[in-house]
């Protein structure tokens, strides 16, 4: 219920930003996560399976995915959403949590026809998050290309203090981020007015 209350206003934020020329949309950190009592369950009861890119996705098992797609589509404005995504492990592999599942605190951006374009995991994890998020094996490096030309870095909050990735995209000559970020302390409302 809460998840649907959250989407609501992502689409009516991204209705007023569009409205105002918006020409990509970046979400915060942990806005369709939930934080109080965080705990693998309850991410897991949140999480979706996110492909790299190109998939369509179903109202029922993806509704996330589904929702804010049809919105980047109808209000033809790339967004970022920060979501958990749930991989499964493999049958052989030995990390692997006592759940079956790997959770990671994930960056989707969708392009303006509505299409994931990049799917980024949290490299470098808060150590208060880390009981119920996993780290990824291997630090990942996402770009994203607009539509307008422009090359954008992805990384989230905590990364920003790491040399990989928010570093090797300067060494790069990657100069443009999408940026998500919890703003206020865990569990503590943050109201952003205009």
């Amino acid at each position: 219920e809460v998840l649907g209350e959250n989407l609501d206003i992502y689409e009516e934020i991204l209705l007023r930003a569009s409205h105002f020329g918006a020409q990509v949309v970046v979400y915060p950190e942990f806005g369709l996560n939930p934080i109080d009592g965080m705990n693998r369950s309850s991410l897991a009861e949140v999480a979706e399976y996110i492909p790299e890119s190109g998939d369509r996705f179903c109202p029922k098992t993806n509704p996330i995915l589904y929702r804010m797609g049809a919105a980047a589509k109808a209000h033809k404005t790339p967004v970022l959403i920060n979501m958990v995504d749930k991989v499964l492990c493999a049958s052989s592999d030995p990390s692997c949590p006592d759940d079956g599942f790997y959770l990671y605190n994930t960056d989707v951006v969708f392009d303006e026809d509505g299409e994931l374009a990049a799917r980024y995991h949290k490299t470098n994890e808060w150590p208060g998050l880390k009981p119920p998020y996993d780290n990824v094996a291997e630090g990942e490096y996402v770009t994203w290309t607009s539509s307008f030309g422009v090359e954008f870095g992805i990384f989230t909050c905590f990364d920003i203090f790491w040399q990989s990735p928010a570093v090797d995209y300067i060494d790069n000559g990657v100069r443009h981020f999408l940026y998500p970020v919890k703003q206020g302390e865990l569990g503590e409302s943050t109201v952003i007015s205009q």
